[in-house]
């Protein structure tokens, strides 16, 4: 009866054996796809932010040049005086630049939205690397950990940086 129990134990170990390697196997998998989902966003982002900075500066060229117009022309916007200004071409002339500064608005914000999504994402992957899969960060070398440390500040950074420019945008909006 020994010898019968013996072969099945063997048996039992090298599935358990195999059971385990496929186990680590997928683990390595998953944390490697993770590891290079956050690099992939963190090359997105920085391809993003010289977009964002365009959309930003024409937003302001936009901006002021409507409110440039306006002090120009002397535009009083609260009531069309049409004895005083006969045409409405300056009327309309501004308002053309005010929808210009709407749309460059809009684009800014769509750019500032995938930036922000983006920031997100990596802040939750770099969450999840860190608490599943310590073990698989602590083996790569030091210099990829390094890496890896100076990316997740950099994008903490940048999202406290947004949220700093957000406040003060509701803090404006407010006056």
């Amino acid at each position: 009866m020994d010898q019968h129990v013996e072969p099945e134990q063997t048996a039992d170990a090298d599935k358990g054996d195999t059971l385990v390697l496929e186990k680590d196997n997928a683990r390595k998998a998953a944390f490697e796809a993770l590891f290079t989902t956050f690099q992939t966003g963190f090359q997105e982002q920085r391809r993003l932010e010289p977009a964002h900075r365009t959309a930003v500066l024409s937003l302001q060229h936009a901006h002021h040049e409507a409110i440039r117009y306006q002090a120009i022309t002397r535009l009083n916007l609260q009531t069309i005086d049409l004895d005083n200004n006969p045409s409405l071409d300056q009327y309309s002339h501004f308002l053309r630049l005010e929808v210009e500064s709407i749309k460059r608005r809009s684009e800014m914000n769509r750019g500032l939205r995938k930036i922000i999504t983006l920031a997100d994402e990596m802040v939750a992957i770099e969450k999840k690397i860190r608490t599943e899969y310590g073990a698989e960060l602590d083996q790569l070398s030091t210099k990829v950990r390094q890496l890896f440390d100076e990316m997740t500040a950099l994008v903490r950074k940048r999202l406290a940086m947004i949220k700093d420019q957000c406040f003060k945008v509701m803090a404006n909006a407010r006056r």
